[in-house]
C-alpha cells in the first residue's frame, strides 16, 4: 500500500466517528489533500502529512507513532501544524514558518476550514479567521512560496 493510502487509512481510523460538520471527518482530510494537489503539491510525504495534519491535535495518535509509521519528515510536518495548547496565533504560525511544506499544509487546512465556516455561517469561527489572517500572512508569507495557495486563501478571506 502506498504511503498516501496508508496515511489516509491511519487518519480515518484515528479520527474514528468524528464529524466535520455533519460529514465524516475524512471529508475534511480529503479536501485538504485535494487542495494541496490542486496547487501543485506532488510529494507523497507532504500529502501524507496533509491526511495526518489533525491527528496529534485531535486524536490519540502521537508524534512518535506517526514517526514510526511514516518517518521523521512526515511526523515533523504534522507536529509543526499541530497547535500546542495555550499558544497564541502568532507563536503558532511562526513555529511552522521555516518549513515550506508545513506552511502549505496549514494554508490548505485554513482554506478548507474558512470556506466551510463561510458555508455554514459560523460567525465566531469566521471572526477568528479574519482576526488571525494578517498574523498568518506576516508569519508565513514569503515571495515565491506557494503563491497559488496564498492567492486562494486571499480569495476565501475576501
Amino acid at each position: 500500500m502506498s504511503v498516501l493510502k496508508r496515511a489516509r487509512a491511519v487518519a480515518v481510523a484515528a479520527h474514528g466517528d468524528a464529524k466535520y460538520g455533519n460529514l465524516p471527518y475524512v471529508a475534511h482530510l480529503d479536501e485538504v489533500v485535494a487542495l494541496l494537489k490542486a496547487h501543485g503539491v506532488e510529494d507523497e510525504e507532504v500529502l501524507a502529512a496533509g491526511y495526518l495534519h489533525d491527528s496529534i491535535e485531535d486524536t490519540d495518535l502521537s508524534f512518535a507513532e506517526i514517526s514510526a509509521e511514516f518517518g521523521s519528515e512526515v511526523a515533523l510536518m504534522v507536529g509543526l501544524v499541530s497547535k500546542p495548547p495555550m499558544s497564541d496565533a502568532e507563536s503558532y504560525f511562526r513555529f511552522m514558518a521555516h518549513h515550506p511544506d508545513a506552511v502549505a499544509i496549514k494554508l490548505a487546512d485554513r482554506i478548507a476550514n474558512w470556506s466551510g465556516a463561510k458555508d455554514k455561517g459560523l460567525k465566531r469561527l469566521l471572526a477568528k479567521y479574519e482576526r488571525e489572517y494578517p498574523v498568518l500572512l506576516a508569519a508565513l508569507h514569503r515571495p515565491g512560496l506557494y503563491p497559488s495557495l496564498f492567492a486562494k486563501l486571499a480569495e476565501v478571506a475576501a
